[in-house]
């Protein structure tokens, strides 16, 4: 009988680990101009601390919004399965120049949006209680985007933070705001799908927030299903935040919106993408 090879193992220590993602770094990241290739890998005690300080420029100008980040196979496949996170459910766009910060989006099975954020939210201090607040502005004049992450703590539920913020119609409000484990839903029930008049023209609009939960797709063919009932054929897609996940449900969106394999026999023809 053939020999079983002998199984190679890589080694996983910490100078491993970062040897592992500096290639992977190297040849991967999208703004290599925006890397400190000065940190010294000797003062971190941890691979996430040294990838925060290695692609601290670019997050610095707002190019990489937390997308670096260590994790293994088995805490992707669960989230992938599970379709969870820790936080306080709300995704942030960071304005360098007036050194502002705004909520893009919120997820409404997290606590964020309980505590009454949404999009258009802004952030205006943060501390651990109400007496050591920092405000918003000096942390991203200090330290930019980061310094805003870092204030608000690790994505671990249970972590609390005292948050002052405006909503989009000018009400201040502050409040203590604990981390919590949410669902990732992909289309929102509020805004995720929904039928635009066009001057008596139907419209479809489908904002599709992340690629990495499961049942992504199952939510992409229900919606285009109702549009397709009501004989829709012009839609607004919505990619917008969408911080990107697993190529086959991106791929299955663009064969359900273009009318491919996974519409239903009797589509309708000429489906047009605007």
């Amino acid at each position: 009988p053939t020999p079983t090879p002998t199984p190679t193992t890589s080694g996983c220590s910490l100078s491993e680990q970062q040897d592992f993602a500096d290639a992977v770094i190297s040849e991967w990241y999208l703004f290599p101009n925006l890397i400190d290739n000065t940190v010294n890998r000797n003062s971190f005690s941890d691979l996430q601390s040294y990838l925060d300080a290695v692609v601290a420029p670019a997050r610095a100008q707002s190019r990489d919004r937390g997308f670096t980040f260590a994790t293994s196979i088995a805490e992707e496949n669960a989230l992938i399965n599970s379709g969870s996170s820790a936080g306080f459910g709300i995704r942030l766009g960071y304005d360098t120049v007036n050194n502002r910060v705004f909520v893009l989006e919120a997820y409404e099975n997290a606590n964020g949006f309980g505590a009454g954020m949404d999009r258009g939210t802004e952030l205006l201090a943060i501390g651990t209680t109400s007496s050591n607040l920092q405000s918003v502005s000096s942390l991203m004049a200090s330290g930019g985007p980061q310094a805003v992450i870092d204030a608000l703590g690790p994505s671990t539920a249970g972590t609390s933070r005292v948050i002052q913020f405006r909503t989009a119609t000018g009400t201040t409000t502050e409040s203590s705001i604990a981390k919590s484990d949410f669902s990732l839903d992909p289309i929102s029930d509020r805004y995720g799908a929904i039928v635009i008049d066009d001057g008596g023209k139907k419209v479809a609009y489908i904002n599709l927030r992340t690629f990495i939960v499961s049942d992504a797709a199952d939510q992409l063919r229900a919606a285009f299903g109702d549009f397709q009932a009501e004989g829709i054929t012009e839609f607004i897609v919505d990619f917008r935040y969408n911080g990107g996940g697993r190529g086959r449900y991106v791929w299955r969106s663009v064969r359900i919106r273009s009318g491919g394999p996974d519409m239903e026999r009797n589509r309708p023809a000429g489906i047009e993408i605007i």
